[in-house]
C-alpha cells in the first residue's frame, strides 16, 4: 500500500513540474506562444466537457474543441468587427449546445465560461502583462492547497455535501485566509494598477470564492455525467478541466472586477 501511494506521489509530483513548467514558459513568453498555450487548454478542456456530457457521441469530442478554438482565434484575432464579440460568443455557445444532447444548456453554459476565460487570460497577459496572469494562478492555487489541508486537519462542516461531500466550511475559509496572503505578499508588484492593499484583499477573496465555486461546479458536471475526473490526460490528477475549473471562474471575476474598479 505505502509502495502504490508513494508511486501515486511520484506521478501527481512528476505531472504538476511539468505543468508548472509549460505554464512558466507561456506566461514568460507572451504573445503568441502564450495565446497557444492557452487556445490548447480551450481546446482540451472541450474536448473533455464533451466526453462528459455526449459520451456516445464521436463528433462531438472533436468538433467541440474545433469550433471553441475558432470562437477564441475570431474573438482574440478581430477577424469581424468589434459587434462581432457577442455575436460571436452566442453563436459559439449555440454550436456547442448542439453537442451536448440532453445536457445542451449545462454545455452550453460551461463552453462559454471556458472561452470567456481564455479571452480574458491572452488579453490580460497582451495589455497588462505577467503580473495579473500569476496573480490569479498565485490565489488558485493556494486557495485549493489551504483547503485542501484545512479540510483534512480540522474537518467540520460540509460546505456544499450534495455535489462536493468532500469540500467543508473550514477549508473554504482557510482559502480565502490564503488568498489573503497572497495579496499581501505580491501587493508590492500591483501597486502599478492604482488598487490599495484593503481592496487588493477583499478582491484575493473574491477570486478565491469564485474559484472554489469553479470547482463545486464542476464537480456538479462530473456528478451529472457519472464520472471521478474529466479525463486522464494529465497522469495522478485527471484531466485538463479538473485542474482549470477554479481558474476559469477565478478569472472571470477578476475581469469584473477589473471593469467595475479599475
Amino acid at each position: 500500500m505505502t509502495s502504490d501511494r508513494w508511486s501515486d506521489l511520484k506521478e501527481r509530483l512528476l505531472s504538476s513540474i511539468v505543468m508548472v513548467g509549460l505554464a512558466v514558459v507561456a506566461i514568460w513568453f507572451g504573445g503568441f506562444i502564450f495565446a497557444l498555450f492557452v487556445t490548447a487548454l480551450v481546446a482540451a478542456m472541450h474536448w473533455e466537457l464533451a466526453r462528459m456530457l455526449s459520451p456516445l457521441s464521436r463528433q462531438a469530442k472533436w468538433l467541440s474543441p474545433f469550433f471553441a478554438v475558432l470562437v477564441l482565434i475570431n474573438l482574440t484575432g478581430f477577424i469581424l468587427p468589434p459587434i462581432s464579440f457577442p455575436l460571436t460568443i452566442l453563436v459559439g455557445a449555440a454550436l456547442q449546445a448542439w453537442f451536448f444532447m440532453s445536457y445542451r444548456f449545462l454545455g452550453a453554459f460551461y463552453s462559454s465560461l471556458i472561452i470567456l476565460a481564455g479571452l480574458i487570460l491572452i488579453f490580460a497577459r497582451l495589455f497588462y502583462g505577467v503580473t495579473p496572469i500569476i496573480w490569479i494562478l498565485a490565489v488558485v492555487v493556494v486557495t485549493d492547497i489551504f483547503g485542501y489541508f484545512a479540510g483534512r486537519l480540522i474537518g467540520g462542516p460540509k460546505f456544499w455535501p450534495r455535489i462536493s461531500p468532500k469540500k467543508t466550511w473550514s477549508g473554504v475559509v482557510a482559502g480565502w485566509i490564503g488568498a489573503v496572503g497572497v495579496s499581501v505578499i505580491l501587493s508590492p508588484f500591483v501597486t502599478a494598477y492604482d488598487i490599495n492593499l484593503i481592496a487588493l484583499c477583499a478582491l484575493g477573496i473574491s477570486v478565491s470564492f469564485a474559484s472554489q465555486l469553479g470547482d463545486i461546479f464542476e464537480s456538479f458536471i462530473k456528478r451529472k455525467s457519472g464520472v471521478k475526473d474529466s479525463s486522464r490526460l494529465i497522469p495522478g490528477h485527471g484531466g485538463i478541466l479538473d485542474r482549470m475549473d477554479g481558474v476559469i471562474t477565478a478569472t472571470i471575476v477578476f475581469a469584473i472586477f477589473s471593469v467595475v474598479w479599475l
